[in-house]
């Protein structure tokens, strides 16, 4: 089966919504919304995440099957990156897509010049701790209590790689 990663545009905002929307009702921790809260997004508001984040998307015979979104910080930081919003469709984890796309945002950090990114990621993902070890992602500090998911506390793993 065709794999590919590539960047996600406009025109790529719909499959982007249905995707996203399945990753918050299957993986409520990952995104911290509800359904509801992600319901009351529109189309527009879909595109402007693709434009504004910098998302790159996994595809398997055309169907967009996983993302992954790169914020970049504001000056006096904006040689950082920050990875953010990271989801592939359960039946597809495990085939390196994971790994494809942390790559394809590297390579579009460096050539934006960035030298840095860093990323957060909730304790108890262990398979996503795990990508990111892999990948070279270091750890360098654990926020306690880091969010709220309705009544209950998650502390993160913050990670970091240069570039």
């Amino acid at each position: 089966m065709s794999m590919n990663v590539r960047d996600l545009m406009k025109d790529d905002a719909l499959s982007y919504m249905k995707l996203r929307q399945f990753a918050v009702r299957t993986t409520p921790r990952t995104f911290l919304m509800t359904p509801a809260e992600e319901d009351s997004f529109t189309l527009e508001n879909y595109e402007n995440m693709l434009v504004k984040s910098y998302f790159c998307g996994a595809f398997s015979a055309g169907k967009l099957v996983g993302f992954l979104g790169l914020g970049i910080k504001p000056y006096p930081c904006d040689y950082i990156g920050k990875l953010i919003s990271f989801f592939v469709l359960p039946e597809f984890r495990g085939q390196g897509l994971g790994s494809k796309m942390l790559i394809d945002r590297e390579a579009f950090a460096r050539r934006r010049g960035l030298r840095q990114l860093t990323l957060a990621v909730v304790t108890s993902n262990t398979a996503a701790i795990k990508l990111y070890e892999h990948n070279g992602y270091r750890l360098y500090g654990t926020e306690p209590d880091a969010l709220r998911h309705g009544d209950e506390y998650l502390s993160e793993e913050l990670r970091f790689k240069l570039l």
